[in-house]
């Protein structure tokens, strides 16, 4: 890149405007530190335009209403889940700290739902969700409190290359329309939002070249790719992701379109079935922890949903939405991957299967739901509805990539970590830049704990820059 364009000067630099990097930016400047805060995208905010919550442990809210949580048995809980692949300590601190972090929130102006929610998944139930206040606009606030304080917020700058003198980071190069811009500074923190929408990266973590990538945000890897190219540790490739099962064909998916079969209380009356037309997993299992239908799915070639009419008519009477209007919509119109028929056969057909197998599947599982005993997958007999009669409806499912949660290496003060294991000066990482938290899948056994670690290391990365600029 060349050295053309304007010159800036600051004690910290921040790369991306979402949770992490707004908590960042707001803590370095209550510390006193000069912060310039970059957004690639024209719009400040990131990814916490499109969540809902946060994760609290004895915040004020929760004190108020005395509900207190055993944090170690939630924690271990989560660390049994990643078959201890994820770092018990990591997590310890993201729980530990998360009380004090709602309450640092709501100094700034965050505002928050009186009450708290409960979530069941895994075996503990624990009402630790702590919702934005409806109408709320928590990134704006956090925005709007930076700008009061002196910190400089610049929108549609990309962070492009870090700029080393002696190993150390002295700054970074951005680019904002066509001017390049060189910014002289003692820290750089990196908080990109992840990969999610890098179609390449998300390729080689799933091995599946299919995959949606609609994140909120840019999230486009670049601020990972910066870092390594400083001789970061990468992580990436080993990380998890958050990822629901829609529809292919569907060129728009509204949201809760993407929740039916992969939240614990959702209704699972449903079928999957492979691109041989076989079931291959307990269509339940969703209920037990989000994304292992996902996880399932990732096994296969293809894969299909199949449902009937009467069981889609339940499914909207159930959840209240328009799920059944939605999909016969989208069936008549006949270009969105969306199929009506009615018999398996014709169905299979649509879809591009064997009509004989897909109609053997079908009988057997009736059999299973005659019986009450699902003897291929063992799904909850409370969910086993039989296909008697049609209409039938199927479509072909895609992955709808929402979050990338790794990236690069670091320790407990957020310090990025070059390949030889040792920090590499004046660089850290907040945020799903980093995010070693999780393996494979996001569980939201702990809903709310993506945004909680959010915080959490925004924070502890603008405490450990301005520590370590001194």
């Amino acid at each position: 890149m060349d050295n053309t364009g304007r010159s800036l000067s600051c004690d910290i630099a921040i790369a991306g405007s979402g949770v992490a990097g707004l908590c960042a930016a707001l803590q370095a400047v209550l510390l006193g530190k000069k912060t310039i805060l970059m957004e690639s995208l024209p719009r400040f905010g990131g990814s916490w335009n499109g969540t809902y919550g946060i994760m609290g442990v004895e915040s004020p809210i929760s004190e108020k209403q005395d509900i207190h949580v055993d944090v170690r048995a939630l924690v271990n809980q989560e660390v049994r889940i990643f078959h201890y692949q994820v770092d018990a300590k990591l997590w310890m601190d993201v729980a530990d700290a998360s009380g004090e972090n709602i309450a640092w929130l709501m100094e700034q102006g965050v505002q928050f739902e009186e009450e708290l929610e409960p979530y069941t998944a895994g075996e503990i139930n624990a009402p630790v969700f702590h919702r934005w206040k409806k109408g709320s606009n928590p990134s704006g606030t956090m925005l709007k409190e930076f700008l009061r304080l002196g910190g400089t917020a610049l929108s549609g700058t990309r962070a492009e290359e870090l700029i080393l003198e002696d190993g150390k980071v002295a700054g970074l190069k951005a680019v904002q329309g066509e001017e390049t811009l060189t910014i002289r500074c003692g820290a750089v923190i990196a908080a990109g939002g992840g990969y999610a929408k890098n179609t390449e990266m998300v390729a080689f973590t799933t091995g599946r070249t299919d995959c949606a990538c609609r994140a909120i945000g840019n999230n486009d890897g670049s601020t990972i790719r910066m870092c390594m190219d400083a001789g970061a540790k990468s992580l990436w490739q080993t990380g998890a992701l958050i990822t629901d099962l829609i529809p292919a064909g569907m060129k728009s998916v509204h949201h809760w379109l993407t929740y039916i079969h992969s939240r614990p209380g959702t209704y699972p009356f449903h079928i999957y079935v492979n691109q041989d037309g076989e079931r291959y997993v307990n269509e339940a299992c969703a209920r037990e922890l989000f994304g292992f239908q996902t996880c399932a799915a990732f096994t296969q070639e293809k894969t299909f949903t199949i449902y009937d009419e009467g069981k889609l008519k339940k499914l909207q009477e159930l959840n209240g939405n328009d799920v059944f209007t939605i999909l016969s919509q989208a069936a008549q119109k006949g270009s969105e991957g969306v199929f009506r028929a009615d018999t398996a056969e014709e169905l299979a057909r649509k879809l591009g299967l064997d009509p004989v197998k897909l109609a053997e599947t079908v009988r057997n599982y009736n059999g299973y739901c005659r019986d009450g005993k699902d003897t291929e997958y063992e799904k909850d007999p409370a969910f086993l509805e039989s296909f008697e009669t049609g209409p039938f409806y199927g479509w072909e499912n895609t992955f709808q990539i929402a979050s990338s949660l790794s990236g690069i290496d670091y320790n407990r003060k957020m310090e990025v970590l070059g390949a030889d294991a040792g920090p590499v000066p004046g660089l850290y990482v907040a945020g799903t830049d980093g995010a070693k938290l999780w393996r494979d899948y996001y569980s939201l056994c702990i809903p709310g704990s993506c945004n909680a670690n959010n915080v959490y290391s925004g924070r502890r990365a603008a405490m450990s820059a301005a520590e370590y600029i001194g």
